[in-house]
């Protein structure tokens, strides 16, 4: 009886560690929220600094905002001779027009000179194709160095793609500041709580595309090699056949 006891109340104190080691580490979780909370939200930004370039490229979804007047300001302060303005249409009254064409009036009634700019018209719907086709414009450009400029939250997913879809380029990745997004205190506002979100779950999606796009880029390097010389290997030996 003295056996079945002790076997029963160490099991009983095994599952107590058992329980309580989860319990103490959503504790420390919960406590420390105020040194990682933050975290969440400002990893989304890219930490890339400005400098010289080929070409500041702004991507599409603000021709009116800090996006296009930080790229413009970048031109001026003579980090790249032109701002490449990318962006699907804006309907105004019925009428398609570029999205790069209407930032451009608003920067030349700002005061920019109007030769700074050019535009990239496209009906991308989401990050992925614009990145895919602004990349092969960028290879057809001969541009290798790179400031792309977009909004801070943006900023991060914007990067991961462009240097999985241009691992030969220098590319930096400029995050303009947000009126209704604060890195630092994200949980605060709604809009910021959404914006983490969806930004946390696209990365996710993101990250899995941009090495699958790496794995591509292998493979065709290496058919480019590969091909060539068993070309070459194949006609050695019809030259030469053997005994």
């Amino acid at each position: 009886m003295r056996l079945h006891a002790s076997k029963r109340s160490h099991r009983w104190l095994r599952f107590g560690k058992l329980t309580l080691l989860p319990a103490v580490l959503v504790l420390l979780v919960v406590l420390s929220r105020d040194i990682w909370w933050p975290w969440v939200g400002e990893w989304l930004v890219s930490p890339d600094t400005p400098a010289p370039a080929d070409l500041i490229v702004v991507l599409g979804g603000d021709f009116w905002g800090h996006r296009v007047v930080e790229a413009a300001n970048l031109a001026v302060r003579g980090y790249a001779p032109h701002v490449l303005i990318s962006g699907p249409d804006y309907y105004l009254n019925g009428t398609p027009h570029p999205e790069g064409e209407l930032a451009t009036k608003f920067l030349v009634d700002k005061g920019y000179p109007p030769n700074l700019f050019w535009t990239f018209p496209h009906h991308a719907p989401d990050t992925l194709d614009e990145a895919k086709l602004l990349s092969a414009e960028l290879k057809r450009l001969k541009a290798n160095r790179l400031l792309i400029v977009t909004s801070n939250y943006h900023s991060r997913r914007s990067s991961i793609l462009f240097h999985a879809l241009l691992p030969f380029s220098e590319i930096r990745v400029i995050g303009v500041p947000e009126d209704y997004f604060e890195p630092k205190f994200w949980w605060k506002t709604q809009s910021s709580r959404e914006l983490v979100r969806s930004e946390w779950m696209k990365i996710i999606g993101t990250v899995a595309i941009s090495w699958l796009l790496r794995l591509q880029a292998a493979l065709a390097t290496l058919s480019c090699v590969m091909v060539p010389a068993i070309e070459r290997s194949y006609r050695l030996m019809v030259r030469f056949p053997g005994p």
